[in-house]
């Protein structure tokens, strides 16, 4: 055995000139006998079984064979704890100091591990400074959730200047996607009223681009029904208020009209006429001049007279 003191390294050679190995008498053991039983022992495989059987001659003869196998296992125990009686001692006081080096390898090993854990700690912090530069170039500081850390990264192999190289292919990826999509949405959003803001989708880019878009289109679809029924909506209200106004204007008109006809001394708006109105006379005529009615005010005032079979003649000027 030798020893080097620089590694702690043990150098074995196994010289088995050294051991004198057991010898086992032919007379130890029948062999020709007991392979012949075992053969007839064997041939009971081929029983199966039927209405003839005796289950209790099978049983009987399972117990048997059990008995055998017992004794041929005892035997080969006894054997080898003989043969091994000496060396047994060697065996135990080897696997002894083969426990005590794991026990330092394994020390050593968990230090490896600690060191190594260290190291790893002392490169993500780099790496986090280092975005901390990087994703100042994001057209959106929301986009830096998107940069994926590699594990990767970790490996000694593993450099700064390749890692700088992954994280500002990532930020161009990400600012390819987010100025291709802005370009998007502002030719959609001169379709709608209500805008589709880049902001409101930001989380969905993650997703590929192609789903992005997909997104957007149908947004678009659901929004132009929307409004489109909204405008619809609108403008039957105001159709619905126009008509209600107009009915409004034209009922006042005659209830207004009808009180006036109804006070016989009472004359509306300016008149004329070409000899007084005497008692002889049999009609009597009312030149109303009227300025800046609306048309609704106007159509009421003529359907009273219809209603009243009042004569009159329009004149526009």
């Amino acid at each position: 055995m030798e020893e080097n003191k620089n590694t702690g390294q043990l150098v074995l050679a196994f010289n088995k000139e050294l051991i004198t190995p057991a010898k086992i008498s032919p007379d130890l053991l029948d062999w020709e006998l007991l392979e012949q039983t075992t053969l007839e022992i064997e041939e009971y495989k081929n029983i199966i079984l039927d209405e003839d059987s005796d289950i209790q001659n099978i049983t009987t003869l399972r117990k048997d064979i059990s008995n055998s196998k017992t004794q041929i296992d005892n035997f080969r125990k006894d054997l080898k704890s003989y043969l091994e009686s000496e060396s047994k001692v060697y065996n135990d006081d080897l696997s002894s100091y083969v426990n005590r080096l794991e026990a330092v390898r394994k020390h050593l090993h968990d230090l490896e591990k600690l060191a190594d854990q260290k190291r790893i700690d002392l490169k993500w912090k780099e790496i986090k400074e280092l975005k901390k530069v990087l994703v100042k170039s994001l057209a959106n500081k929301d986009l830096e959730q998107f940069i994926e850390d590699s594990d990767k990264w970790e490996t000694k192999g593993c450099k700064m200047n390749t890692i700088e190289s992954d994280i500002q292919e990532q930020i161009n990826s990400l600012n390819s996607k987010y100025n291709s999509i802005d370009l998007v949405l502002k030719g959609v959003n001169k379709n709608i009223e209500n805008k589709i803001k880049i902001e409101d989708i930001i989380h969905m880019f993650g997703e590929k681009q192609e789903h992005i878009l997909g997104y957007i289109s149908e947004k678009e679809k659901d929004i132009i029904d929307t409004e489109d029924k909204m405008r619809k909506k609108a403008e039957e209200d105001k159709q619905r208020a126009v008509k209600e106004a107009e009915e409004k204007a034209i009922k006042e008109t005659e209830v207004k009209l009808k009180a006036q006809s109804e006070t016989k001394n009472t004359y509306c708006g300016s008149y004329s006429t070409s000899a007084p109105i005497t008692k002889e006379k049999k009609q009597a005529y009312i030149f109303i001049q009227v300025n800046e009615l609306s048309e609704s005010v106007t159509d009421g005032l003529i359907k009273y007279c219809q209603n009243n079979n009042i004569k009159f003649y329009l004149e526009e000027r």
